[in-house]
């Protein structure tokens, strides 16, 4: 597994579904209020790819040499391979001098996502 990232466009439909799937409405950002936060420079949103599968995103903002990973989703249809573990190596390796940050919410089997 060779990942590669790209930053998202407003037009990554893919992506887009990716999101929409992963997050509840009331946890979700408008997508293209990221796209344009990511131009900036203390925000990255990330697609990553194995060849030319779309594996997942990450949505992140760095201030100093903290990143702090705001919304991280893998793929469902490829889910329990390796490629969330991948992702997480690669955003390291983008940003090696930082402390990497990621909350998760607890696991809530009635919950609908």
């Amino acid at each position: 597994m060779d990942l590669r990232a790209e930053k998202v466009k407003w037009k990554d439909k893919k992506v887009k579904e990716i999101y929409m799937d992963a997050f509840s409405k009331d946890e979700r950002m408008p997508f293209v209020f990221m796209v344009m936060l990511s131009k900036t420079t203390n925000t990255d949103f990330l697609a990553f790819y194995d060849k030319e599968i779309l594996c997942g995103f990450i949505y992140i903002a760095t201030i100093d040499n903290l990143t702090f990973v705001m919304f991280f989703a893998v793929d469902k249809n490829i889910r329990s391979k390796g490629y969330g573990s991948a992702i997480l190596s690669k955003v390291q390796s983008l940003y090696p001098d930082n402390k990497i940050i990621l909350s998760i919410e607890r696991c809530d089997v009635d919950a609908e996502n």
